[in-house]
């Protein structure tokens, strides 16, 4: 299969890659394959909302200090 990037895009794509260590093709395989996973999860809209909640916090907390979530999951319903 190939897939016509806009220039800007291709070179994106080319820039993570290099970041994480793999090929181009590895690198969108994997996005795809972490974007398909994703979606089979998310049955309902009340899921999804959950979902992306919970993704949205996880990424916060991954630009942390290690140790120092921002949102941890105990806390939830009683800091926000």
């Amino acid at each position: 299969m190939t897939i016509a990037l806009a220039p800007e895009v291709e070179q994106r794509i080319q820039t993570e890659a290099a970041r994480v260590g793999l090929p181009a093709d590895r690198y969108i395989s994997n996005l795809l394959d972490e974007y398909f996973a994703r979606q089979d999860k998310v049955t309902t809209s009340e899921d999804d909302n959950e979902y992306w909640e919970k993704e949205f916090f996880e990424r916060l907390d991954a630009e942390r200090p290690e140790g120092q979530k921002l949102f941890p999951p105990e806390l939830k319903g009683i800091s926000w």
